[in-house]
């Protein structure tokens, strides 16, 4: 079968706002799924994600999400029953492509915990625009640190107890994402950090300095984190090559956990970063097993909303890096 030759573009209309606070992972879970279905329904064309602001009645802070594709489309009953579970545009539309299941339904309801509306304009043979809003907060990096400090205090009283301070390098390209991780670390553990912009640079320090874990970002120019990763543990200092590496990504399909983790790294943390599962990763690998645990996390149905930083420019790159995966993956899936 033909691959799909999608052209794809990512626009944000949010201005120089940059930071927010929002429940990040929800939020990229809801838009990916949407992606995948606009992949999934457009043999051709384009598909554009635009993001911006939305109105709101309440002081919230309110963004909007829309997918534009130039799929099959839909009509007027499909959208009627298409956010109920298990619906479908038609029979032939499920033998061509497949269900949705319960994506859309959850999708819903994700949106509406979040103080938020979902739908879709749809004609067919003229594609759809799914758009989806929510309710979020202006940010900045010194917020991060306030709401780790009041967020969690068996967290904190944890991380007081490592007794020497941590020598930790980061590998990471994006400055906000940088910003972001030094204003966590600093204010949360006794350590000190260096930072490296990819993954070549990652490996040439590791053997340059001594340091007692590496952050490393997954997608970076010059050399990837996984790569990265393969060529550190290849070294023939036995000490650096078993140094505890913890991928950060904003990768989140089925599958990339175990692609990481075999590679060589120690640890997986999604990014928006939630505090607590970073710094249950960083005692787990240094030393510290007793004091890290990761914490529960309900079903995405039963879930308060978790207030997150996400971190806007960071977050469209890392979504334009996705769609030749997901593009990729429907591929292989229609071939199949």
């Amino acid at each position: 079968m033909q691959a799909k030759a999608l052209e794809y573009a990512v626009y944000n209309e949010l201005g120089d706002l940059d930071i927010i606070f929002a429940d990040g992972q929800r939020v990229r879970q809801v838009l990916f799924n949407l992606i995948s279905n606009a992949v999934k329904f457009s043999e051709k064309g384009s598909i554009e994600i635009i993001v911006g602001r939305q109105a709101r009645d309440d002081n919230k802070l309110g963004i909007r999400f829309e997918i534009r594709d130039t799929g099959i489309g839909l009509d007027d009953q499909a959208i009627e029953n298409l956010f109920k579970p298990f619906s479908q545009a038609d029979k032939s539309t499920t033998r061509k492509f497949g269900g949705t299941g319960l994506g859309l339904a959850i999708c819903k309801k994700i949106v509406e915990l979040h103080g938020g509306e979902i739908g879709v304009q749809s004609q067919p043979g003229e594609g759809s625009t799914f758009w989806f809003h929510f309710a979020a907060e202006e940010g900045n990096v010194e917020n991060l640190v306030e709401i780790i400090d009041a967020g969690d205090d068996e967290l904190a009283e944890k991380l007081t107890q490592i007794e020497k301070p941590l020598r930790i390098l980061v590998a990471e390209d994006n400055h906000i994402n940088q910003k972001v991780i030094e204003a966590l670390l600093l204010g949360s553990i006794k350590c000190s950090i260096d930072f490296v912009g990819n993954g070549l640079e990652a490996v040439q320090q590791v053997q340059a300095q001594k340091y007692d874990v590496v952050l490393m970002d997954v997608q970076m120019p010059e050399m990837d984190g996984p790569t990265a990763t393969r060529k550190i543990r290849a070294l023939s200092d036995k000490e650096t090559a078993n140094i505890p590496i913890i991928a950060l990504t904003a990768n989140a399909m089925k599958g990339d956990r175990e692609t990481y983790l075999a590679a060589g790294m120690s640890d997986y943390v999604t990014k928006p970063i939630d505090p607590r599962i970073l710094f249950g990763a960083i005692l787990r690998s240094t030393d510290n097993p007793s004091l890290s645990t990761h914490p529960s996390v309900p079903s995405v149905l039963q879930q308060e909303p978790r207030i997150q930083g996400a971190y806007v420019t960071a977050e469209l790159q890392n979504l334009v890096s996705e769609f030749d995966k997901l593009i990729e993956t429907d591929n292989q899936k229609s071939d199949s």
